[in-house]
């Protein structure tokens, strides 16, 4: 049971990780169509990957590290790099897809 736990804290964890990823092209979208207002905004929630890392770190730990994760140090590793990672892919692609639309825009 508490394996399933797991996989469903690694799941929503992935999820949100993908939301970083998608975030920059999506705020380009919106500058480049013009969409919307320009107070709007899309929230980040880096509270949410760490809790959801937690928690995947305390269920492969109550686990034992069966399935596809060793150990709670493995999850800890592996999902602190993925964090790091979406973040730093975040703020670059957020810079160059401004960069662009701006560059597109004024041409």
């Amino acid at each position: 049971m508490i394996t399933v736990l797991l996989y469903i804290f690694v799941c929503l964890f992935g999820l949100k990780i993908l939301w970083n990823l998608i975030v920059p092209y999506e705020l380009a979208r919106r500058a480049w169509k013009g969409a919307g207002p320009r107070t709007s905004g899309i929230s980040i929630m880096p509270l949410l990957e760490i809790s959801l890392l937690l928690l995947a770190i305390g269920a492969a730990a109550w686990s034992g590290g069966g399935g596809w994760f060793h150990s709670p140090k493995d999850v800890a590793l592996w999902g602190g790099l993925v964090v790091i990672i979406s973040y730093v892919h975040l703020l670059i692609a957020s810079r160059v897809a401004g960069w662009v639309v701006s560059r597109l825009k004024k041409g």
